[in-house]
């Protein structure tokens, strides 16, 4: 798979997180315990909450979000919303996440097992942590169930069921479910909602009173990129295990691991331009326009010159533009190039053993095993494509989509310049060369 030009105009990089299960026994957690190791759902009293989320900021409303956060997130973040889910009367409530910030933890509470009595959402901002708290007050020893959220981790799906109040609500983040202690009886309207790739829930918006919630919305946000160490990035190319790999402006080539703190590792070579990762093969074009496939801790030149852009499918098949625009697959078994149909290629990127392409001023296209099928954008600069099949692409002027089957979609950031995508991560560069990730 394959990346191309991008750049960006970021916050900082929100994570939510959930799980699932319903405890048998409460769980005491430790005043030690972080927010990582704590990684399931647990049904605990207020006492054995750790000390950071005890003592955090209490948050009641939005003016108080306002004068407490120096940066708050307001109405005109919101992407769109879902809901409403429920009755009609009680006291507004609205969350309001902090920029900067993160989910890092959040509480359900049930009195009687068939509604949804309280809602405790915990945000982590440079290094402060604020709570906002719905619904009826916590009685003293009685349990709820608490999910402290692992990095990288965002609610991308709610679920329940609402009648003139909230009955039940299941929260899924991209590592697990957790719920409402409910008593399985299941009454009401069910409802459900998923967001987008790309996008996340962050805020929460309703109507509750002293004993329940009444009525739910939740705000969903475009996720904010996290900005990675390095610069004067050229390309980007994400292989199939998320290890990256970068070409910079003076030619250099860097890997990424996948785990640890993040940190570029030079490997050998010079004059890198182009660059592909995907099925266990990493590719480079040089400034030259030849090419070379990464064998060991080496480069091997393969056959053919001219190259301008080059990315590799999930099948292993290595596909390459020229200068000319003209396209090619490389032929493995006897070393050689396969001419393709099309012209006027600049950009090309492969996985799912799908291959997009952009041509010269900006037209998208699809190849059908055949010919190049028009795809519905315009202005494209950069194309990526995950091994899952999701899209991805910037434009002449840095705006960054996902392609959602039918339209583009629009993401958070600007000035998007090399874009690639794999193991449910997109890398980008920016127009500046700042490197930046986004986990969907």
């Amino acid at each position: 798979m394959k990346t191309t030009n991008l750049i960006i105009s970021f916050f900082s990089v929100v994570v939510f997180c959930s799980c699932k299960k319903q405890q048998e026994q409460p769980i005491k957690l430790t005043e030690t315990e972080s927010i990582q190791s704590a990684n399931t759902s647990n049904l605990i009293t207020w006492d054995q909450l750790p000390d950071k989320f005890k003592n955090a900021i209490h948050i009641q409303n939005p003016e108080e979000s306002q004068s407490a956060l120096r940066y708050p997130f307001s109405a005109s973040n919101i992407k769109t919303t879902y809901g409403p889910y429920g009755g009609l009367t009680g006291t507004s409530f609205s969350i309001i996440p902090p920029s900067y910030g993160e989910i890092v933890a959040v509480g359900i509470g049930s009195t009687n097992g068939s509604t949804i009595s309280s809602l405790w959402v915990w945000y982590s901002s440079n290094g402060t942590i604020f709570q906002y708290e719905i619904g009826a007050p916590l009685a003293v020893g009685s349990y709820f169930n608490f999910h402290p959220f692992e990095t990288d981790e965002y609610i991308k799906e709610v679920s329940g069921r609402s009648s003139s109040f909230l009955n039940s609500l299941t929260i899924t983040t991209n590592k697990t479910s957790f719920s409402g202690l409910m008593d399985g009886t299941n009454p009401g309207t069910p409802f459900a909602a998923t967001v987008p790739i790309g996008n996340w829930i962050f805020g929460f918006q309703g109507l509750s009173d002293i004993a329940k919630i009444i009525q739910i919305n939740f705000d969903v946000y475009c996720k904010q990129w996290q900005l990675l160490p390095g610069g004067s990035g050229r390309d980007i190319a994400v292989s199939l295990d998320g290890t990256a790999y970068m070409t910079n402006t003076t030619g250099k080539i860097y890997r990424m691991a996948v785990s640890g703190t993040p940190s570029w590792i030079q490997l050998p070579g010079s004059d890198g331009k182009s660059i592909a990762a995907n099925a266990n093969r990493v590719c480079m074009v040089n400034t030259a326009g030849k090419i070379y496939e990464l064998s060991g801790s080496t480069w091997k030149q393969l056959p053919g010159s001219d190259a301008a852009d080059i990315t590799i499918n999930s099948d292993g098949k290595i596909w390459m533009v020229n200068t000319a625009g003209k396209i090619y697959r490389y032929n493995d078994a006897v070393s050689t190039w396969d001419i393709m149909a099309g012209s006027s290629a600049a950009r090309i990127a492969a996985g799912s053993n799908m291959v997009w392409m952009i041509n010269t001023v900006g037209k998208i296209y699809k190849w059908n095993g055949v010919s190049w099928t028009l795809m519905t954008g315009s202005s494209g600069k950069d194309i990526a494509v995950g091994n899952d099949g999701s899209v991805w692409l910037t434009n002449v002027a840095g705006i960054i989509y996902h392609y959602t089957g039918s339209s583009w979609d629009e993401l958070c950031g600007s000035y998007g310049s090399t874009i690639a995508a794999n193991n449910k991560k997109v890398q980008l560069i920016n127009s500046s060369g700042n490197i930046y990730k986004l986990t969907y």
